[in-house]
């Protein structure tokens, strides 16, 4: 059996139950989702517990939904119902945690991303630690608020705050969220469930009925029409996946060539130089020769610049339609005769997409730029872009960390549908946490790319 991820800790009318699944930035996966739905439903004929607090773990409440647990929901042998059943999972989550009659503190550290903001909607009191954040990044990916969270979210702060944070996709500091009533207190950071559980143990000593009726009520009217405004927010989300059908290609500029071709000159300008990459090469069949970049670790794995086996999983996964035939490298020397690029370069590649029939082009500028200069794309304005904050080199992270590569990737692929204005400029959440600095040949930082 898999190792559970939740545990209760009892203290007489007071329960305090974690989540915590070790890796991931404790993201929701299937089995959390189950196992928290179990938990709650629980308590419901529990008479003995006035008060739950939930919290994840010490250092991350939840990034939200696990997007490499996602791809089980292209399983080509589920059923569309079958499928639908699992897309719902999250709401009937946040609905037992609502109709729980103690009542429930949510304890966040860190962060709480997407998901890990829905589930404390459906409790009745929030408590943040102080350098904690709220990130609420569906729309910019294409999906809508799910799990019931958006008329939840319209009852705490109002319709016009609701369109702010859903819309813009602000990051809400601690005090922010104070201020506009999502939580009820600001803890020190590391003591967010030390908190939760002061208030749960003062809420515990108010008589049992008169706690119960109050929270009947208080839900009865806010939530009369939660349901009408909700009901298919999981369905809209799985009918807006607009990238299972694509044809997907790849283009570097980071010197990479397979072996049998001659190597790119790290030195050239004005070299216009694009190579056609066989998508079935081996990942072990590259050199790569540039010297504007420390490229030691995609030496150790391709995919840290050109993620060729991830995107092999992800249509083996069902979550793009297929790979392209021709995959690209090149424009890599210092380009200065721009007209050329315009006039030949640039029509002949498109030429070659069309030919191959390419829905999305990652890591171009026609379609989804993974970008690790922030000010330099700010001024190139690609349609899309994905901030990764990396040093050049690691665009699709560390070698060997396949969960990052795929990722980034979806979350590149996620941004097909929601941009559609030049110049976009999408963070990707998690940063990299080693320093790193310019050197000839070596890595550069983010700022300075």
């Amino acid at each position: 059996m898999p190792e559970r991820y939740v545990t209760i800790e009892r203290n007489g009318p007071l329960a305090l139950v974690r989540f915590d699944r070790k890796k991931n930035l404790n993201a929701f996966d299937s089995q959390l989702i189950l196992e928290l739905t179990d938990v709650a439903r629980s308590f419901h004929d529990d008479l003995d517990t006035r008060a739950v607090v939930l919290t994840g773990s010490t250092d991350y409440f939840s990034a939200g939904a696990d997007l490499e647990d996602l791809a089980s929901r292209n399983d080509p042998n589920l059923s569309d119902l079958e499928r639908r059943q699992i897309f719902y999972r999250g709401g009937r989550l946040c609905d037992a945690w609502e109709s729980m009659p103690q009542i429930t503190i949510a304890a966040m550290e860190r962060l709480a991303v997407g998901a890990g903001v829905a589930l404390p909607l459906a409790c009745d009191w929030r408590v943040m630690g102080k350098s904690a954040y709220l990130y609420v990044p569906e729309a910019k990916i294409g999906l809508n608020l799910q799990w019931g969270a958006l008329p939840r979210l319209i009852n705490l702060v109002g319709p016009a705050r609701a369109k702010r944070i859903c819309l813009l996709c602000e990051r809400m500091d601690a005090q922010t969220a104070l201020n506009w009533g999502l939580i009820e207190e600001i803890a020190a950071d590391g003591e967010a469930a030390d908190v939760a559980m002061e208030l749960a143990r003062r809420v515990a000593e108010i008589p049992p009925v008169a706690a119960s009726m109050i929270k009947e009520a208080v839900n009865s009217t806010t939530t009369a029409l939660n349901r009408i405004a909700s009901y298919a927010d999981a369905d809209q989300s799985q009918l807006s996946a607009a990238t299972k059908d694509c044809t997907v290609s790849l283009l570097t500029s980071g010197g990479v060539s397979q072996c049998a071709m001659p190597a790119f000159n790290p030195d050239a300008r004005n070299d216009h130089r694009l190579d056609a990459i066989d998508q079935h090469a081996p990942a072990d069949d590259f050199q790569i020769h540039d010297s504007y970049y420390d490229h030691r670790d995609a030496e150790q794995d391709i995919n840290c610049i050109f993620p060729i086996e991830r995107l092999r999983e992800l249509a083996a996964n069902g979550e793009i339609g297929q790979v392209s035939e021709r995959l690209w490298s090149g424009f890599m020397g210092r380009i200065y005769n721009r007209s050329k690029v315009m006039e030949e370069s640039a029509p002949a590649f498109a030429a070659a997409l069309r030919e191959d029939n390419v829905d999305v082009l990652i890591a171009g500028i026609a379609t989804v730029y993974i970008a690790t200069g922030r000010d330099l794309t700010a001024l190139v304005k690609p349609p899309r872009a994905l901030f990764v904050n990396h040093p050049m080199g690691n665009n699709f992270g560390r070698p060997g960390d396949t969960n990052m590569q795929l990722d980034i990737l979806r979350t590149a692929l996620g941004m097909l549908d929601s941009v559609t204005e030049g110049g976009t400029l999408v963070d990707y959440l998690t940063t990299w946490t080693d320093t790193f600095e310019f050197a000839p040949g070596g890595n550069a930082s983010a700022a300075e790319v």
